[in-house]
C-alpha cells in the first residue's frame, strides 16, 4: 500500500484501479490575495481515477508506478473588495479547473506529479482575466 496524501490533498479512500470516483458539492469561502479580499460561493466537482501502471522517471530513477489522474473544477460568483485601494467592491464570476497527474509507487509514495491550472475571472465593471499555469514536480521519496 502507499499514501496518496500529498501537499494537503486527500485522495478518496475508495480509489482503486479503473474505478473513477466522482464528487460534487457546494460551499462558500473567503480568500485574501495581494491585499484583495474575495468572498465567493459556488460548486466544486471532482473526479479521480487510477488509470493504470506505467514506467515513470523521477530524479534519474525509473519506477513502475500507479498513474492517478485527478481533476476538479470550481464555478461560482462572489465579491472582489478593492476598497483598501480606494476602489469599490465588484461582483464577479469565476471558474477554476485543475488537472493533476500523480505517479505513486507502493512502499514509497508519490514520486512525480504534473499539474495544469486554468482560472477565469470576470468582474462587472473591470473586465476579465485568464490565468494558466502548469508545472511538474519530481519528488524525493
Amino acid at each position: 500500500s502507499f499514501d496518496l496524501n500529498y501537499s494537503g490533498v486527500l485522495m478518496p479512500a475508495e480509489l482503486t484501479l479503473k474505478n473513477k470516483v466522482k464528487s460534487s458539492s457546494t460551499g462558500y469561502g473567503h480568500h485574501r490575495l495581494y491585499g484583495m479580499d474575495f468572498d465567493f460561493d459556488g460548486t466544486l466537482e471532482s473526479e479521480c481515477e487510477i488509470v493504470g501502471i506505467e514506467t515513470v522517471k523521477a530524479n534519474d530513477v525509473s519506477y513502475e508506478a500507479f498513474k492517478i489522474e485527478w481533476s476538479f473544477g470550481i464555478k461560482g460568483d462572489g465579491v472582489l473588495d478593492l476598497t483598501a485601494y480606494g476602489e469599490k467592491a465588484y461582483n464577479f464570476t469565476h471558474t477554476l479547473h485543475q488537472d493533476i497527474t500523480y505517479w505513486a509507487v507502493p512502499g514509497i509514495g508519490v514520486v512525480k506529479s504534473s499539474t495544469k491550472i486554468n482560472v477565469k475571472l470576470k468582474a462587472n465593471g473591470m473586465g476579465s482575466e485568464i490565468w494558466t499555469s502548469s508545472y511538474v514536480k519530481e519528488l524525493i521519496p
